[in-house]
């Protein structure tokens, strides 16, 4: 029976990963997918396009036949650069040897899903743009662009909820598929964290005397014209060199 001084528990175990180098490398591994939301967020605002709108003289104003064209493009950049990076980032955490299996991929998903979040809430405060209903009479029609959205036509409260959520999570989804993706592909029992040759499936080595051949010798005599099995031995065809002949006289 152990003493109370050398069991181990829950709480010291955790102690003691976290002081480990693996634990130091899950923590970048998840500050980079962070980093790369701001990334995302950055890129999305100067590739999203705006929103165009008329305002009228009486300062009216409606929004232009392409707003919802210009409102897909801008879901379906945001929804690329998460795409992009979620492939890429699972392609790079692969590489990591030491995190293979199921702490890299909880460490994948919990930075791809911080990114992904940190993304989605940044990103309508690094774009700029003229709201129509600001402007007020000008005495003439007049065209404003508006800030890129990242909304498309008209939701209920739920639906929006669930189109912000697939927003989120379509950095971790990637990322997750092309992690588990890798690890299917492996032929390796530890996913190759070793570095070592491939242990999937070990082969024992038997060690042959120099100059054995690979058929077992016969326990008895072997008559002639039969092999072991008792069948008719091949023919062994070889190159016979024929001196010529040359007519005497």
């Amino acid at each position: 029976m152990s003493s109370p001084a050398q069991a181990v528990t829950p709480h010291r175990a955790v102690a003691a990963w976290l002081r480990t180098r693996q634990a130091r490398t899950v923590a970048v591994v998840v500050a980079v997918g962070w980093v790369l939301g701001v990334a995302q967020a950055f890129a999305w605002s100067r590739l999203a396009p705006g929103i165009e709108n008329k305002v009228l003289a009486n300062g009216n104003w409606g929004q232009m036949p392409t707003a919802s064209a210009h409102a897909f493009t801008s879901v379906a950049i945001f929804s690329l650069l998460g795409l992009g990076i979620g492939i890429i980032g699972a392609m790079v955490v692969w590489q990591i040897r030491s995190l293979r299996g199921p702490i890299g991929l909880a460490a994948l998903l919990v930075g791809a899903l911080g990114g992904g979040a940190i993304a989605f809430v940044l990103a309508p405060h690094l774009v700029s743009g003229v709201d129509p209903a600001t402007v007020g009479p000008t005495g003439s029609e007049i065209m404003v662009i508006a800030a890129p959205v990242l909304t498309v036509g008209t939701m209920t409260t739920l639906g929006k909820a669930l189109f912000f959520a697939a927003l989120i999570v379509v950095t971790a989804a990637a990322a997750s598929f092309v992690y588990t993706f890798a690890a299917f592909l492996s032929d390796r029992g530890d996913l190759g964290r070793s570095g070592g040759a491939r242990d999937r499936h070990p082969v024992a080595a038997t060690a042959v005397p120099f100059g054995a051949v690979g058929v077992a010798a016969p326990a008895g005599p072997v008559p002639n014209g039969t092999v072991p099995n008792g069948t008719a031995p091949e023919p062994i065809t070889r190159p016979v060199h024929i001196p010529p002949q040359y007519p005497q006289g």
